[in-house]
C-alpha cells in the first residue's frame, strides 16, 4: 500500500515492442525514413566495442514507427519463431553475458560442490576429518516470500519505466500538433506578398523547434549545426548555436516575430497560447531527462536481483542436478532482461523515432503552405480580391 501511494502519479503503459526491421537514423535537415534493417543484420561492427557500448549504440535501432505491414508483423502468429531466432543476436542477451555468467558460475559450483560431496571425492582426498555439509535451501520458506517481493519491485520498475516512455511520447505528439497549428494559423493570419518576411521567419523557426528539441534531449549523440544546416540564415544560425537552451531560444524568436507582426492582438493571443503549450512540453521533456525513477528503487531493485539469483541454485541444485546450469542461465536472462528493458526505457529520448515526430512537423508545415496557396484563389473571390 505503501508503494502504491508513493507513485498515484504513475499509470501503465503498453509495454514497447523491438521489431525485427528496425529504423536507421538518417541526418538533417531532410530526414525521410531509411530502409529498415534485415531479419539478424548489425548495424554496428561489435567485435570490438564493451557491452556497456553496444547497449548504448544500439538503442537508435529501437526507433521504430509503425505502419500498417509493422502492425501486420506484429500479430503474426509467426512472431514467436521470429522472436526466438533472434535471441542470440539480441542486444539484450549480449549485454547482459556477464550477469548471467555470474549466475552460472555460481550453479556450476554448486553442482560441483555436490557432486564430489556424492561421491565421496571430498572426504577421501581433501580433508577426511572434516564433516563436509549438503547446502540447500527450501524454496517453501524465506526464498518463496522473496520471490514475490521481487516480482512487486520489477511490477514497478517496469510500469515507472513505461510511464516515462508514454509521457515522453505524448508531449512530442503535442509539439507535432501545436507546431501544424502555428502552421496554419501563420498561413490564415498572415496572408499575401506584404506579410510574407513576417510569414516565412515564423515558419522556418518552427520547423526547427523540433529538430533543435530533439538535440538538446539526446545531447552529445546529435549536431545541432548539422541538423539545422540550411533552414536558418547564417546570422540566425550563430545565435541559435550559441544558445544555452537552443529550443528556449527558438520559442522566444517565435514569440518575438509574432510581436512585431501585423496580427491582430486577438490573433496574437492565441498563437502565443500555442508557444506556451509548446514550452510546457518542453519543460515536461527537460523533467523526464533530468529526473530518474527516484535511485533507491534502481539500486535495491539491482541488488535483490542479484542475490536472488545468486541463492537460486541453492534451491534447485537438489531437484534439477546438473541441469541447474543451463536453467539458472535462462531464469537470470529473463529476470535481468526485464530490469534491463526498465533501465533502457526509463530515459525514453533515446528509443523514441524522434526523427519521425520532426518529419511530421516538416510535413505539416509544407502542408499548411501547399493548403494556403491551392485556397487563395477562393479567398480573394470572396474578399473581391482583397487578401
Amino acid at each position: 500500500m505503501q508503494a502504491a501511494e508513493t507513485t498515484t502519479h504513475f499509470r501503465t503503459a503498453n509495454k514497447c515492442y523491438k521489431q525485427i526491421n528496425l529504423r536507421r537514423r538518417v541526418p538533417a535537415p531532410c530526414k525521410t525514413p531509411a530502409k529498415a534493417l534485415p531479419v539478424g543484420a548489425q548495424a554496428v561492427d561489435t567485435d570490438h566495442i564493451s557491452s556497456d557500448e553496444d547497449r548504448e549504440q544500439g538503442r537508435q535501432y529501437r526507433r521504430v514507427v509503425f505502419d500498417q505491414k509493422r502492425w501486420e508483423q506484429h500479430r503474426s502468429i509467426q512472431r514467436y519463431a521470429w522472436h526466438m531466432s533472434g535471441i542470440l543476436t539480441s542486444r539484450i542477451a549480449r549485454g547482459l553475458f556477464g550477469p548471467m555468467s555470474y549466475v552460472a558460475s555460481i550453479c556450476f559450483g554448486v553442482c560441483l560442490y555436490h557432486s564430489l560431496l556424492e561421491y565421496n571425492i571430498l572426504q577421501q582426498w581433501v580433508a577426511p576429518d572434516l564433516d563436509w555439509p549438503t547446502i540447500n535451501l527450501n524454496s517453501s520458506g524465506i526464498f518463496s516470500i522473496s520471490t514475490f517481493a521481487l516480482s512487486l519491485l520489477l511490477v514497478f520498475r517496469t510500469n515507472s519505466s513505461y510511464e516515462r516512455w508514454w509521457e515522453a511520447r505524448d508531449c512530442w505528439r503535442m509539439i507535432v500538433n501545436e507546431c501544424t497549428h502555428l502552421a496554419r494559423q501563420t498561413e490564415q493570419w498572415l496572408p499575401g506578398p506584404a506579410s510574407e518576411p513576417v510569414r516565412s521567419a515564423l515558419l522556418r523557426w518552427l520547423h526547427v523547434f523540433p529538430i533543435s528539441l530533439m538535440v538538446h534531449l539526446r545531447g552529445h549523440e546529435e549536431d545541432l549545426r548539422q541538423e539545422v544546416q540550411g533552414l536558418l540564415p547564417p546570422d540566425e544560425l550563430e545565435l541559435l548555436l550559441r544558445a544555452r537552451n537552443p529550443p528556449l531560444l527558438v520559442l522566444s524568436a517565435i514569440g518575438q516575430i509574432m510581436a512585431v507582426s501585423e496580427m491582430r492582438i486577438e490573433s496574437k493571443t492565441h498563437m502565443d497560447e500555442s508557444v506556451r503549450v509548446l514550452q510546457e512540453s518542453l519543460g515536461s521533456c527537460e523533467k523526464l531527462l533530468t529526473t530518474p525513477i527516484p535511485l533507491s528503487y534502481t539500486r535495491h531493485t539491482g541488488r535483490f536481483l542479484v542475490l536472488w539469483l545468486t541463492c537460486l541454485p541453492f534451491v534447485i541444485w537438489q531437484e534439477l542436478g546438473w541441469l541447474s546450469v543451463p536453467i539458472s542461465m535462462v531464469v537470470s536472462f529473463l529476470l535481468f532482461g526485464i530490469e534491463e528493458i526498465g533501465v533502457q526505457i526509463e530515459e525514453p529520448f533515446g528509443i523514441l523515432a524522434l526523427e519521425s515526430y520532426c518529419d511530421e512537423v516538416k510535413a505539416g508545415i509544407n502542408q499548411a503552405t501547399a493548403d494556403a496557396n491551392m485556397l487563395l484563389p477562393i479567398t480573394l473571390k470572396l474578399t473581391g480580391g482583397k487578401v
